[in-house]
């Protein structure tokens, strides 16, 4: 999906139209990859919706024909509600206050979108859901820290990364997952944990243009630790040095699934 795309054309008839388009025309590129990513189907938990336009994108395209918004504190609430109620989505679109998914029922949802929050809080809510049977067969994950640490969880709880997006919005770089249930466990090798297996195997070309700067400010980086420990060795310098070299072998390494395919 392109960063300008705008689909608001496909949106199904109804006389608040005009919200909804605006509510669409005021999600962000990551959101809209985001709600790209959800597959057909009936019921869609949004986990820490935030103004709840991802719910009210999916109701308004027919991904899905009910969405349980959720979020954590009831200001934030209160906010999608009235957004729910401009767009005349009230009898498809239940906003619940809970803690992550601790207030869903087992069955209640196909699909959960989890997007916009850190990779360890993201863990956490999976694994209070696993723990009381409420993890959904699909998830759309957007962490935005610690990614390597989610993609080495799944897993661990019986799902496989299906699809990833890798994308640059407003400045700043964002992952996005497409994961299913699946028992087959899939051995990831570390660079693929850091950069993400799927982007690295098709050849995401923004993620080559991150690779590239990335591997430009290491390389700075180096050359400036190399100075300082000439001119002030000390223990936590010369420490750092094996992890920056560590660093900088791993980008080499996902540079060369681009080189090898090129070949």
């Amino acid at each position: 999906m392109h960063e300008n795309e705008d689909t608001s054309s496909v949106y199904i008839e109804h006389p608040d139209m005009e919200y909804r388009v605006k509510c669409f025309r005021a999600m962000s590129a990551r959101l809209h990859q985001v709600a790209a990513f959800v597959k057909p189907c009936s019921a869609v938990a949004d986990i820490g919706c935030d103004h709840g336009y991802v719910s009210i994108d999916l109701l308004n395209r027919g991904i899905t024909e009910k969405v349980i918004a959720i979020e954590v504190r009831q200001g934030p609430l209160i906010r999608v509600q009235e957004h729910c109620r401009q767009a005349g989505l009230q009898e498809q679109m239940e906003c619940r206050l809970s803690d992550g998914m601790d207030q869903l029922r087992p069955g209640e949802v196909d699909c959960a979108v989890i997007a916009g929050m850190g990779g360890i809080l993201m863990i956490d809510i999976l694994d209070r859901a696993r723990q009381r049977g409420v993890l959904p067969d699909s998830l759309v994950l957007q962490p935005q820290s610690d990614i390597p640490k989610v993609r080495g969880y799944l897993p661990m709880i019986g799902y496989q990364i299906e699809k990833e997006a890798f994308l640059l919005d407003k400045g700043k770089y964002y992952t996005v997952m497409r994961v299913e249930r699946n028992s087959q466990r899939d051995d990831y090798t570390e660079t693929e944990l850091v950069y993400g297996r799927y982007l690295l195997l098709d050849q995401d070309p923004v993620l080559y243009e991150y690779l590239i700067k990335e591997h430009e400010d290491l390389l700075r980086l180096e050359k400036r630790l190399q100075s300082a420990i000439a001119d002030t060795p000390t223990e936590k310098l010369q420490e750092r040095m094996p992890e920056l070299k560590r660093q900088i072998a791993m980008n080499q390494s996902a540079q060369a699934y681009y080189m090898n395919k090129a070949e």
